[in-house]
C-alpha cells in the first residue's frame, strides 16, 4: 500500500515538474519571441536620419540582452553625433556579447582629458564591467599601455568596471597622479579607488590634504574616497587639517566636508576630546562646520559637552547644535532646551529647541509643554509648542487638546488651528469623533470653532457630520452667527475635498453619494505611487505621447542635459560664473550672482526627472558628483547658505527651495537611507523659517512674505510630504491664507460634474471668471498667479474649484513667450513664468493645456542652441535667437545666467512625466 502511495506521489510530483518545465520552456520561447519582435520593429531606426531615433534603438535593442544584436549598435559607436556614440556604447555593453570588448577599450583610450572625455569614459567603463569585469579590465589596460594620454579616461573608466584587475590596474594610476603631481588625475583616480578595492597611498592622501596648496577638487576626491571605503585611520589626520586653519573663512565649504566624513565613523575618547578644542578655539563658521560630524553616526551618545555650541552668540550655531540634539536625543539638556524655547530671540532656533524637546520623548516633559502652551501668548509660541506635541503627543492626550479648543475664543483662531493640526497628528480618529460632538452641541462658539478645526481631520465621519449641517435654502446675503457657522462649515469642506459647492445640503449629499461609488475600489495611497516614480521616469515614452510630448521635446531635453554634463565644474558643483572656463564660449556673459547652490539643485533636478541618478543611466558620475557637491555643502541645521549671495537679500532662499527639491527627489529616485537625515533637517529649516499661519519671504526679512518664495518652498514641503517626510500642516494652512490675501476674489461656486472626468474633458464654467495673483499684494502677475495656481493646486485644490479655473482663465492671456513683462515691477521673468503656467496648465488639462502645449515645444525649441559644432549647443541663454526672438529676463539670464535658462528649460520640457497630474475631480485622500 505505501508504496501504491509512493507512485502516486512521485507520478505527482513528476507531472508537476514536467509541467513546470514546460511553462519555463514556453515562458522562454514567448520572451525569445517578443525580443525578436522588437528587434524586427525597431531595426530600421539604425539607419534614421534623426540623431534621437538612432541613440534610442541603441539602448533599446542593447536592453534586449540579446547578444548577436550588438553587431548592429557597434557600427553607431563612430556616428558623428556625441549622444548617439554614447548610447551605442552603453547599448553594446547591455546587449552581452564579450566580441566587443576591445571596441569599447579601443574607443576608451583614444579619449582625452575634458569633462565630455570623462563622461564618455564612464560609460565606457560601465559597459565593460557589463559584458565582463575582469577581460574589460585586462583589455583596457593592455589597449592604454604606453599611452600617457589616455591614463585620464582609463582612471574613470575602470572605477565603474569593478573587479579585481580594475582594482589592481588602478593602483599604477595613482601612483603616476601621485609621482608626477598630476593632481586631476589623482582626483579621477581616487574616486575610482572608493569603488575598488584598491590599495589606497593613505599617507599620501593625508599630506595632500594638509598641503594649502592642493586644490579643492582633489581634497573632495580624497574626502569621497574615504567616506566610501570607510578609512577609519583618517580621523586624525583630517582632525589635523582642520586645527591647522581653525579660523580661515575660505576653507569652511572643506571643513563642512571633513566633518562629514569624520561623522561615519566611531571616534576615540581623546579624537571627541580633540573636536571639542577645535571648536573652543574656532570661530562660529568652524563651529558650525564641526558640528556637521555629530548629524551622523559618530554624534550618538556623544553630545556631553554642546554647551560650547548652545550657549554661542552665532544663531546658526545654536539651531546647528539643536539639530544634532533633535537627531540624537540627550536628557540631560532638557533644561536648557526648554530655556532656549522660552527665551532665544531667533524664531527657527526656536523652532529646532522644540523639536529637540519632543524627540526626548518623555511624559514630563510632554506635559510640560502642554502646560506652556495652555499659557502660551504668543502665536509664534503656540506654533513651536504644538509643533512639539505633534511629535512626542500620545493618543490619550486628544481630550486634553480638545478642551484647550474650547477654552480658546474665537479671536484666537490661529491658536486653536495649531491645536487642532497637533490633534490630528497624534490621534485622528479619536479628534474627529470629539470635534464632531462639539460640532452638533448645543454652544455657538464650540460649533464654529469646531467646524473650522474639522479641516485638519479628512475623514468619512467629518464629511458626512459637515455636510449635514449645510442649510437647505442658500442665502447669499444672510447674517448672523448661524451664517457665520455656515461660512465655516463650507470654507472647511473646501479645504477637505477641493471643491466649493454652493452651500446647501442635497448639493453637497448628490456629490458625497456620487464619490462615495467613484473611490470604491480606487487604490489612492500616496506609497504606491512613490515606487512607480522611478520606473515612470526611466521608461516615460508612453506619458510623452499621451499628454502632448514630441520627439522633439525629448531631443531637447537630451542636447539641454548632455550640455549640462558638458558644463559641471571638476568638484561637481555648477558654477554660474566660472562655467566659462571650462568650454569655448566667446562673449557668453556669466551670472551676475553666484548661485553655485541653486544651479547645482536645478541641474540635479533635471537629470533625475529625466530619469538619471548615481544609479542609474549614462550621467551616474556626473550626478554622483552633483549631489555629493550639494550635500557637502548643506549646513548642519539644514540650510545652505547662511550669507547673501545678492545685493537683493533674496537669493539664499531660492536656493535653500531647490537645494532641497534636488535632494528629496535623489531620495525619492534611489532610497538611500543615507539621504534622510539631510533631507529632513533642509525640510525642517524651512518649516523653521516660515512666518505663522503666512508664507514666506527672505531670510533676511522674516516678517514679511511673497507669493514666489512661498511657491518655491510648497512645491518642495510637497514633495517632502509624499516621501514621508515630517511636514506640519501649518505650513500648507498658511500658505492657503497668504494666497487668498493676495489674489483676486471670485464670487462663485462650481456645478457638481457627477462623471469620472478624464484629462482632456473640459469642465462646466456656468460664470467665466479670470483673476490673478499678486506678489506681495493684490497687484495681479501672470507669473505670480502661475505660481500661486499650481501651488493651490498641489496643497488639494481641484481644477473645478472656481479659484482656480479663474487663474487658469487669467493665464490664458499669456503667450509662451520671451518677450513678456511677467513680474513684479514690469520686469520680463520670461524663463520663470514659462516653466510656472506650464506647470500649471498641466495640472489643468483639457483646453488649458491643449491651447498651451500646441506652442509649448515650438516656441521652446526653437531659442535653443542647436549648432553641434559649437561649446553652446544645447544650452538656452540670454540674447537673441536665430529666428530674431528676444530671450532673457532680469532674474533668469541675466542674474542666474546660461545654466538657469538651461535648466529651467530643461525642466519644463520635462512636464509629460515629471509630475502626474491630479486630474480626477472626484478623487480626494479619505483616511
Amino acid at each position: 500500500m505505501r508504496r501504491f502511495f509512493a507512485f502516486i506521489v512521485l507520478l505527482v510530483v513528476g507531472f508537476g515538474l514536467f509541467s513546470l518545465r514546460t511553462d519555463v520552456r514556453a515562458e522562454q520561447v514567448d520572451e525569445e519571441a517578443m525580443k525578436e519582435h522588437v528587434y524586427a520593429m525597431n531595426k530600421s531606426y539604425f539607419k534614421s536620419e534623426d540623431w534621437l531615433e538612432r541613440a534610442g534603438v541603441c539602448e533599446r535593442i542593447g536592453n534586449l540582452n540579446v547578444p548577436e544584436y550588438a553587431s548592429d549598435i557597434v557600427p553607431l559607436m563612430k556616428d558623428t553625433h556625441p549622444l548617439v556614440r554614447l548610447s551605442a556604447i552603453r547599448g553594446v555593453g547591455a546587449a552581452g556579447n564579450p566580441q566587443y570588448i576591445t571596441d569599447i577599450a579601443e574607443y576608451c583610450v583614444s579619449l582625452g582629458r575634458t569633462v565630455e572625455d570623462r563622461l564618455f569614459a564612464t560609460n565606457c567603463g560601465w559597459a565593460l564591467g557589463q559584458l565582463d569585469k575582469e577581460k574589460g579590465a585586462e583589455a583596457l589596460l593592455a589597449k592604454a599601455e604606453g599611452k600617457d594620454g589616455a591614463k585620464m579616461a582609463v582612471a574613470a573608466a575602470l572605477g565603474y568596471i569593478g573587479g579585481t584587475k580594475a582594482s589592481n590596474g588602478l593602483a599604477p594610476l595613482l601612483d603616476s597622479g601621485k609621482r608626477d603631481r598630476d593632481e586631476e588625475l589623482f582626483a579621477v583616480a581616487i574616486r575610482s579607488a572608493g569603488k575598488l578595492e584598491t590599495d589606497l597611498p593613505e599617507q599620501h592622501m593625508f599630506n595632500l590634504m594638509q598641503d594649502d596648496k592642493t586644490s579643492t577638487n582633489v581634497k573632495m576626491a580624497i574626502l569621497s574616497c574615504i567616506r566610501n571605503r570607510h578609512v577609519e585611520n583618517a580621523v586624525d589626520p583630517l582632525l589635523d587639517v582642520i586645527g591647522k586653519n581653525a579660523n580661515q573663512g575660505d576653507e569652511l565649504m572643506l571643513y563642512n566636508n571633513i566633518a562629514w566624513t569624520i561623522g561615519q565613523f566611531k571616534v576615540s575618547s581623546n579624537q571627541l576630546r580633540k573636536i571639542m578644542i577645535l571648536a573652543n578655539k574656532g570661530n562660529s563658521d568652524v563651529k558650525i562646520a564641526l558640528l556637521r560630524a555629530f548629524l551622523g553616526p559618530m554624534g550618538e551618545g556623544n553630545t556631553e559637552n554642546f554647551d560650547v555650541f548652545l550657549k554661542d552668540r552665532q544663531p546658526h550655531v545654536r539651531s546647528a547644535a539643536l539639530n544634532v540634539l533633535a537627531n540624537h536625543p540627550d536628557k540631560s539638556y532638557e533644561r536648557d532646551l526648554f530655556r532656549i524655547l522660552k527665551s532665544d530671540r531667533v524664531r527657527f532656533v526656536r523652532y529646532f529647541a522644540a523639536l529637540a524637546l519632543a524627540k526626548l520623548d518623555d511624559e514630563g516633559v510632554k506635559n510640560k509643554l502642554l502646560d506652556m502652551a495652555d499659557r502660551a501668548r504668543e502665536d509664534e509660541e503656540a506654533a513651536r509648542l504644538f509643533e512639539a506635541i505633534s511629535i512626542c503627543g500620545k493618543p490619550e492626550d486628544a481630550q486634553r487638546l480638545v478642551e484647550y479648543i474650547k477654552k480658546k475664543q474665537e479671536k484666537d483662531e490661529v491658536k486653536f488651528l495649531l491645536a487642532a493640526m497637533a490633534l490630528s497628528d497624534i490621534n485622528e480618529n479619536e479628534g474627529t469623533r470629539l470635534l464632531v460632538e462639539m460640532l452638533n452641541g448645543e454652544d455657538e462658539k464650540d460649533r464654529n470653532k469646531a467646524a473650522k478645526s474639522l479641516r485638519f481631520f479628512p475623514t468619512s465621519v467629518s464629511v458626512e457630520a459637515l455636510i449635514s449641517k449645510l442649510p437647505d435654502e442658500y442665502e447669499r446675503n444672510a447674517r448672523g452667527a448661524e451664517a457665520e457657522f455656515h461660512r465655516s462649515v463650507l470654507y472647511t469642506l473646501e479645504r477637505i475635498t477641493g471643491h466649493r459647492f454652493r452651500p446647501t445640503n442635497d448639493i453637497w449629499t448628490k456629490w458625497w453619494e456620487f464619490y462615495q461609488k467613484v473611490q470604491k475600489n480606487k487604490d489612492i495611497i500616496e506609497a504606491s505611487k512613490r515606487e512607480k516614480k522611478s520606473k515612470m521616469r526611466r521608461d516615460h515614452n508612453e506619458s510623452i505621447k499621451f499628454f502632448g510630448g514630441s520627439g522633439e521635446s525629448e531631443k531637447s531635453v537630451e542636447m539641454g542635459l548632455y550640455w549640462l554634463a558638458r558644463f559641471q565644474m571638476p568638484r561637481g558643483s555648477w558654477d554660474a560664473i566660472k562655467y566659462p572656463e571650462l568650454g569655448n564660449l566667446p562673449g557668453d556673459v556669466p551670472a551676475m550672482e553666484q548661485c553655485d547652490v541653486a544651479m547645482t539643485g536645478l541641474s540635479l533636478l533635471s537629470f533625475s526627472t529625466a530619469g538619471y541618478t548615481h544609479k542609474y543611466g549614462k550621467y551616474a558620475d556626473v550626478y554622483e558628483r552633483g549631489l555629493e557637491w550639494l550635500v557637502g555643502f548643506m549646513k548642519t541645521d539644514g540650510m545652505w547658505r547662511y550669507k547673501q549671495i545678492s545685493s537683493h537679500g533674496d537669493g539664499e532662499a531660492y536656493e535653500q527651495a531647490t537645494a532641497t527639491m534636488a535632494v528629496l527627489e535623489a531620495y525619492t529616485m534611489t532610497r538611500e537611507e543615507s539621504l534622510e537625515v539631510f533631507c529632513q533637517s533642509a525640510v525642517d529649516l524651512i518649516q523653521a523659517t516660515q512666518n505663522i499661519l503666512l508664507g514666506w519671504r527672505y531670510f533676511t526679512m522674516p516678517k514679511s512674505n511673497d507669493s514666489s518664495v512661498t511657491g518655491w518652498y510648497i512645491l518642495s514641503l510637497k514633495t517632502a510630504i509624499v516621501d514621508g517626510f515630517r511636514v506640519f500642516d501649518k505650513c500648507f494652512e498658511g500658505a492657503i491664507r497668504w494666497y487668498e490675501s493676495v489674489s483676486e476674489k471670485i464670487d462663485e461656486f462650481e456645478t457638481p460634474d457627477l462623471r469620472e472626468t478624464k484629462y482632456f474633458d473640459n469642465f462646466v464654467q456656468k460664470i467665466y471668471q479670470k483673476c490673478g495673483s499678486g506678489y506681495d499684494d493684490v497687484q495681479p502677475l501672470a507669473a505670480m498667479t502661475a505660481i500661486a495656481l499650481i501651488s493651490r493646486r498641489f496643497m488639494g485644490y481641484k481644477r473645478t474649484h472656481p479659484q482656480i479655473r479663474a487663474y487658469a482663465n487669467y493665464l490664458k492671456d499669456w503667450d509662451v513667450s520671451f518677450e513678456q513683462a511677467t513680474g513684479a515691477r514690469n520686469l520680463n521673468f520670461a524663463f520663470y513664468f514659462i516653466y510656472y503656467a506650464t506647470l500649471a496648465n498641466f495640472q489643468m488639462g483639457a483646453d488649458y493645456w491643449r491651447e498651451w502645449n500646441e506652442k509649448l515645444i515650438r516656441n521652446v525649441v526653437q531659442v535653443q542652441e542647436a549648432d553641434i559644432s559649437s561649446d553652446f549647443y544645447g544650452s538656452w541663454g540670454a540674447g537673441k535667437s536665430k529666428k530674431g526672438t528676444k530671450v532673457g529676463s532680469a532674474v533668469g539670464a541675466i542674474r542666474g545666467g546660461r545654466i538657469y535658462c538651461t535648466t529651467m528649460m530643461i525642466l519644463t520640457l520635462e512636464i509629460y512625466y515629471r509630475y502626474n497630474p491630479m486630474l480626477e475631480e472626484n478623487e480626494i485622500i479619505i483616511e
